[in-house]
């Protein structure tokens, strides 16, 4: 008898904590391209407000001086590479998502050594005022 009753109890309990169903019709989205779906609560003629900003990549060749030793070349371009952060700090302060200065590789020309790297960068540039 304790069995049947808490059968019933579950059963009810159940029944009662069901979900409301999502109005998503995920067979209209096209999958040939990047999609997202957005899922908020009020009307549904209300516009999406676009975003405040826009992140933009890019990549810089970075490289020092020639230099007499392989040692010299990479402290030349250990200096452009801080060189090149700091340009990228004061041009976009507050922006700046990520950079990197990438791996130096030192080449041998005739008797002098140079080092270069090809630096990476995302930035995050406003596009428009802030929300109010």
């Amino acid at each position: 008898m304790k069995n049947f009753a808490f059968a019933l109890l579950t059963a009810t309990f159940t029944v009662s904590a069901s979900a409301q169903k999502a109005g998503v019709k995920v067979s209209d989205i096209p999958t040939n391209e990047d999609t997202s779906i957005i899922i908020r609560k009020g009307d549904k003629n209300d516009a999406l407000r676009p975003p405040d900003f826009e992140f933009l990549d890019g990549r810089e060749e970075i490289g020092g001086d020639s230099e007499n030793t392989r040692a010299g070349a990479l402290n030349s371009w250990k200096a452009a590479c801080n060189e090149w952060k700091q340009t990228l700090r004061e041009f976009n302060p507050g922006g700046i998502v990520t950079m990197n200065c990438g791996l130096a590789k030192v080449v041998k020309d005739d008797y002098l050594f140079s080092a270069s790297s090809m630096g990476t960068y995302k930035l995050r540039v406003r596009i428009r005022d802030a929300r109010k």
